[in-house]
């Protein structure tokens, strides 16, 4: 009995601070929604991560070199699931690498309207760079870009035109099996050139 009590409270308890967070943000002027929630998810950083200040986080590093590791990531999406009321994946930190991120993808969740049709680089985030797209690509798990059908893509980017001489091809195969994830990347990033 006291423990569906306690369920039951911590349930209500979570409903309500999800639809508190919402409604802070819907009640506040569209150009100041994302700033809040960029605060928002910077504390929840610095309470998983024990950071006295979330000041201290900086919303374009990577929430990897922040200090997570896989048991705080699945805390702090517990906590954005439990304060924003939101079902988020498992691999969080993994779509979404940077507080700047996941603030933007959070915003588009609570307020779809406001983001529809929006440029990449809005909120004033600046587009990614070769070499942000580089660093995201390798903290992705090899198997997520697998089961993704990326790796084929990567390998024929990598393995260049079809006319080369199919023992050429095959050494390139080989080669290019013995390789770890950021040499692949490198590698197709570079347009198979090496």
């Amino acid at each position: 009995f006291v423990k569906v009590r306690a369920q039951r409270t911590g349930r209500t308890a979570a409903a309500a601070s999800a639809a508190g967070l919402a409604e802070r943000l819907g009640a506040l002027d569209p150009a100041r929604r994302r700033p809040a929630l960029a605060d928002f998810v910077r504390e929840q950083v610095a309470a998983v991560l024990g950071f006295a200040d979330a000041t201290a986080i900086d919303p374009g590093r990577r929430l990897q070199e922040l200090g997570f590791d896989s048991l705080t990531a699945v805390e702090f999406r517990n906590r954005l699931n439990g304060a924003a009321g939101l079902r988020l994946p498992a691999t969080l930190i993994f779509d979404y690498p940077t507080p700047d991120a996941l603030t933007d993808h959070l915003m588009k969740r609570f307020f779809p309207e406001d983001s529809a049709g929006s440029p990449a680089g809005a909120h004033g985030a600046p587009a990614q760079s070769d070499a942000e797209v580089r660093a995201l690509l390798t903290s992705l798990p090899i198997t997520r870009l697998r089961e993704a059908g990326l790796i084929e893509v990567l390998l024929k980017l990598a393995s260049g035109p079809d006319d080369k001489p199919a023992a050429e091809a095959e050494e390139k195969a080989e080669a290019i099996d013995a390789m770890d994830l950021d040499d692949l990347i490198q590698l197709a990033m570079e347009g198979g050139n090496s």
